[in-house]
């Protein structure tokens, strides 16, 4: 139930309309990953195109799961 609280609270900040089930599904994938949910769920392309431009300026990576994984 408290899952369901917090769902639901992020899904009545986001102005961008999400299926429960979509919006669950992409939190769920995303909760490794040190990103602004808000933003995220905005407008998703933007924020990972955001997050790949810092990458390559800095050429710092963030602590991941998944090391082997290229941008």
């Amino acid at each position: 139930m408290l899952a369901n609280l917090l769902l639901m609270l992020v899904k009545s900040k986001v102005k961008r309309s999400w299926a429960y089930s979509n919006l669950v599904s992409v939190i769920r994938k995303q909760l490794m990953s040190y990103i602004n949910i808000y933003g995220f769920l905005e407008d998703p392309e933007k924020s990972w195109r955001n997050i790949i431009e810092k990458r390559k300026k800095k050429q710092i990576l963030e602590p991941s799961l998944f090391e082997n994984f290229k941008f």
